[in-house]
C-alpha cells in the first residue's frame, strides 16, 4: 500500500521503467512541475489530473480521464477545471492568468483539443465536421470521444459525414461502433419506409453477429420496425437471438423505469402499440418523475391522433417539473398542431425561457411569433438562435423574411448575404436575392 504520490511516480519519474519507453523522462513530483509546496494538496497528483466530483449528493468520485487542467477551455467552452476547483475563492481570469503565466503556450488561441471540436459540432457549427470526422477515425483518441464525434456527425448530412459513420460500424471500439448503430437508427428513423429499412438492414445485419452484447442488442433495437419477410433466413436467426439478449437485459433491470421504457421503445417498433403504452405508463409509475418515459408515451398518442391525451401527459410534465423546457417546447409544438396559438406562444415563450442555450427552440418560437404577427418578438428570437448558430442557413432565412415582410429590405439583404457567403448554392438565398434586387430601393429608407 503506498500514499500520496508514490503510485504514479512509480512509473512518472525521471528514469521511466523499460516496459513503458513513450513515457516522458520528468520529475513530476517536484513545484518545478506542479508549482505548489511538497505535501500540499495542490501537489498531489490526483488532484490536479484526477479531479473529484460529487455525485448524488453523496458519492466522491475522481475522474479517471487523466486529463491536463485546462482554463483556457473553460474560458472559451465553460468546461470545469482543477486549478479552478481548488481556488475556488479566485474569479476565472484569476485563474487563467495563473495558468497561462506558468503554460505561456496555453495563451491566446491557446493548444488544440477535442472539446472544441465537440463544442462547435453541439452547436452545429459546420467548421467542425471535417474535425469530427478527423477525430472519430483517429484510434488515438479515447474511445467515448470517438463515439461522441460520430454521434454528433448524424446532424451533417454530407457524403463525407456519412462515410465516416458507415466506417465507424466496423471499428475496434464496441463504444464507436454502437454509436455508429445509432447513428444510421437517427438517419433512417423507424416510419416504415421500405428504402430506409433496407438500408439500414445493409449496414446493420453483419453486426447481428458481433462480439459484443452492446453492439448486438443496439441493433436488435434498431432493426425492431423492420418486416421479418425482409430479412433472410440466417440473418432472421441472428435478429433473433440479439432481440432475446436485449429482452433478457431489460428484464434484469426491470425494477428500473429505463427498462420498461426501453421495452416500450422496443414494441412500439414492433407495432404492438397497446404493449408499448403498457410499458411506459409502468415506467412511469416505478418513478412518477421520469420523464423520458412521459415524452414517448406523449408521442405515441400523437402518432395514433389521441392528442389529448398527449396533452394531458405533457401537462403532468411541466406540473410536476415547471422548469422544464423541453416539456414546455413539446407542449409548444402539440398545441400549434391543434392550432390553439394563444397556449402554443405561452408555451414556446416557456421553452425559450428554460433552455435559452437551445437554438433550435428559439427559431421555433420566432416562426411561431412571427406567424401571430409579432414581427419585434420574433426578430429578437431569431437573433437569439442565431447568436447560438450564426451559420445556420435555417435561421439565417427566416430573419431575412422577417425584415423583409416588415418592408425593411435593407436588413433582409444582409441577412441573404450572410447566407451566400456561407453557401453561394442556396437556392433560397438565391431567389429572395433576385426579387430583393428587382424589388428596387427600400421604400422606408432602411
Amino acid at each position: 500500500h503506498v500514499t500520496g504520490n508514490a503510485l504514479c511516480v512509480r512509473c512518472h519519474q525521471p528514469t521511466p521503467p523499460p516496459t513503458f519507453p513513450s513515457l516522458k523522462a520528468v520529475d513530476y513530483d517536484s513545484p518545478a512541475h506542479h508549482f505548489h509546496e511538497i505535501g500540499t494538496p495542490g501537489a498531489q497528483c490526483v488532484n490536479c489530473h484526477m479531479d473529484s466530483k460529487v455525485y448524488m449528493g453523496v458519492d466522491s468520485r475522481r475522474d479517471h480521464s487523466f486529463r491536463i487542467p485546462r482554463p483556457d477551455l473553460s474560458t472559451k467552452l465553460g468546461t470545469p477545471n482543477a486549478c479552478a476547483s481548488c481556488h475556488a475563492d479566485k474569479d476565472r481570469k484569476w485563474v487563467l492568468d495563473a495558468f497561462t503565466q506558468r503554460y505561456p503556450r496555453y495563451a491566446g488561441t491557446g493548444v488544440y483539443h477535442f472539446a472544441e471540436s465537440i463544442a462547435k459540432g453541439r452547436a452545429g457549427d459546420p467548421s467542425a465536421e471535417p474535425e469530427l470526422i478527423a477525430i472519430a477515425g483517429d484510434r488515438g483518441y479515447p474511445d467515448i470521444v470517438r463515439a461522441t464525434a460520430v454521434e454528433l456527425l448524424v446532424d451533417y448530412a454530407s457524403q463525407e459525414s456519412l462515410d465516416q459513420m458507415i466506417g465507424s460500424l466496423k471499428d475496434p471500439s464496441e463504444l464507436v461502433r454502437h454509436a455508429a448503430v445509432s447513428g444510421v437508427d437517427r438517419l433512417y428513423p423507424d416510419d416504415g419506409n421500405p428504402y430506409a429499412q433496407r438500408q439500414k438492414l445493409t449496414w446493420l445485419a453483419p453486426l447481428l453477429l458481433d462480439e459484443t452484447k452492446l453492439v448486438r442488442t443496439g441493433v436488435a433495437r434498431v432493426l425492431a420496425g423492420v418486416p421479418d419477410a425482409m430479412i433472410e433466413g440466417r440473418l432472421l436467426a441472428g435478429l433473433t437471438q440479439a432481440s432475446g439478449e436485449f429482452l433478457n437485459r431489460q428484464v434484469i433491470i426491470q425494477d428500473r423505469p429505463e427498462s420498461h421504457m426501453n421495452m416500450g421503445v422496443y414494441h412500439q417498433a414492433k407495432g404492438k402499440l397497446t404493449d408499448a403504452e403498457a410499458a411506459y405508463l409502468l415506467a412511469v409509475k416505478i418513478d412518477p418523475l421520469f420523464h423520458p418515459a412521459r415524452f414517448n408515451l406523449s408521442n405515441l398518442y400523437n402518432t395514433q391522433g389521441k392528442n389529448q391525451k398527449a396533452l394531458m401527459v405533457l401537462t403532468d410534465i411541466v406540473t410536476a417539473d415547471p422548469r422544464n423546457g423541453q416539456g414546455w417546447y413539446s407542449l409548444g409544438l402539440l398545441y400549434a398542431e391543434l392550432k390553439q396559438q394563444a397556449q402554443m406562444l405561452a408555451a414556446l415563450k416557456k421553452a425559450a425561457t428554460y433552455l435559452p442555450q437551445n437554438a433550435r427552440v428559439h427559431y421555433n418560437y420566432g416562426l411561431a411569433c412571427q406567424n401571430a404577427a409579432q414581427p419585434e418578438a420574433a426578430s429578437a428570437q431569431f437573433q437569439m438562435a442565431l447568436q447560438l448558430e450564426p451559420q445556420n442557413l435555417d435561421f439565417l432565412y427566416a430573419a431575412a423574411i422577417n425584415f423583409l415582410q416588415q418592408g425593411n429590405r435593407r436588413a433582409a439583404t444582409e441577412f441573404v448575404q450572410q447566407m451566400l457567403i456561407i453557401d453561394q448554392r442556396d437556392e433560397r438565398a438565391l431567389n429572395l436575392m433576385k426579387n430583393l434586387q428587382r424589388s428596387g430601393p427600400n421604400a422606408r429608407g432602411k
